[in-house]
């Protein structure tokens, strides 16, 4: 497994252990702001690993594209070097 399978897996088992626990805390009284307030820990708590989850994937892709400029602009160095070799003879 490798670690985007593990933390989807740990996302998922960490909302269900989390429902189950304000479940069994709130029982089945009528109240209902508490099954709002536990509702609303579960929606942030939710939230949060998907844009912890979205940020990570967002930076591992400016590095892979930082990483592609660079090796483009010596690509292009090296092109720019050739035509000056070919238009003037000299280095």
């Amino acid at each position: 497994m490798n670690k985007k399978e593990f933390l989807w897996m740990f996302a998922a088992v960490l909302f269900v252990v989390a429902f189950l626990t304000f479940r069994s805390f709130i029982g089945t009284d009528d109240n209902p702001y508490a099954h709002e307030i536990a509702a609303a820990f579960l929606g942030t708590l939710l939230t949060v690993i998907v844009t912890a989850l979205l940020l990570r994937k967002q930076t591992i892709s400016e590095e892979s594209k930082e990483k592609n400029v660079k090796i483009y602009e010596a690509k292009l160095g090296i092109g720019f070097q050739g035509v000056d070799i070919v238009n003037y003879g000299a280095w």
